[in-house]
């Protein structure tokens, strides 16, 4: 029996997303029905389109609370002043974050919406980038702000792509051994830019 009086929308709202986290961390987006939903809070199907329109709409949400926990976990690295360093623990807290919550994490990516992203969504993916953009303002200053926004998506692009591969068992050695020489080299490059096409000693 449905408890329809039991709960604000708000409070069913929060219902829902903790119901659809838990089914998806445990068992992937092909788990997560309205049914499976409404049966593990105590209300029937119809009642959770009172908070939400559709499953894509759920799911959107859902995405949206997932880049907030990611932001929350790689947004401590970007302080201190060696560059290097800050790339190195934002890489790992963020391959961390996809160790632990694979499923969450892929359902960013994999999941097919049928309409267009409402205008909260782009600026959680933005912020979650800009902490890379962060990290390496020091390397590009005011002068060279576009060339740093290029550098941080082509570096979260390999991160990525390096999570994907491990997360497939594709990768021969860890992904946290692979980005640290992705960094360095990085990091080699742009001094060599930096000093007109000459290594630093």
């Amino acid at each position: 029996m449905g408890r329809r009086a039991d709960h604000t929308p708000e409070q069913l709202r929060a219902l829902v997303l903790d119901a659809a986290r838990k089914i998806v961390a445990a068992e992937g987006e092909r788990a997560l029905t309205t049914r499976r939903i409404a049966q593990d809070i105590g209300y029937t199907s119809g009642t959770l389109y009172n908070v939400f329109k559709d499953r894509d709409d759920l799911i959107l949400a859902l995405n949206g609370a997932t880049l907030d926990e990611l932001f929350a976990a790689v947004s401590g690295t970007a302080r201190g002043a060696d560059v290097e360093k800050r790339l190195r623990a934002l890489a790992r807290a963020y391959i961390g974050f996809v160790r632990a919550q694979p499923q969450l994490w892929s359902l960013i990516f994999e999941h097919s919406r049928a309409t267009p992203e409402p205008d909260w969504y782009p600026p959680k993916v933005a912020r979650v980038f800009g902490v890379m953009e962060e990290t390496l303002a020091p390397l590009y200053g005011e002068a060279a702000r576009r060339d740093c926004a290029q550098a941080a998506r082509m570096l979260w692009a390999s991160l990525h792509g390096m999570c994907v591969l491990e997360s497939k068992g594709a990768l021969a050695m860890p992904a946290t051994t692979l980005v640290d020489g992705l960094i360095r080299h990085f990091i080699a490059g742009h001094e060599v830019l930096a000093g007109g096409g000459r290594r630093k000693a």
